[in-house]
């Protein structure tokens, strides 16, 4: 009934609640998951998810850092993105 999951050490993963649909104004609630003691940076990619501009340059880089209080995010590009609410992060220990 069960699959294993393998994940390595240090990853960070972001997970999104599901929602029905996306809209322009849809915001993202996403709960970040530390894998071990130290977490490498999660970088994710967003586009307007309807075109190919992003082969135009028109995307975001959104970094997400590990810190001593939670979660940091930087985002880079141009594209006016999507909305994220960072709920909090899970540290999961081996």
């Amino acid at each position: 009934d069960m699959i294993p999951l393998f994940i390595k050490e240090g990853s960070m993963i972001p997970l999104a609640n599901p929602v029905e649909y996306i809209k322009p104004d849809t915001i993202f609630d996403i709960t970040v998951k530390c894998y071990g003691n130290i977490c490498q940076d999660f970088v994710l990619f967003e586009d307007d998810g309807t075109s190919f501009n992003f082969m135009k340059g028109e995307f975001n880089r959104l970094i997400l850092k590990k810190t001593k209080n939670g979660i940091s995010e930087i985002r880079e590009g141009v594209y006016t993105g999507r909305k994220y609410n960072i709920l909090g992060c899970e540290n999961i220990k081996w």
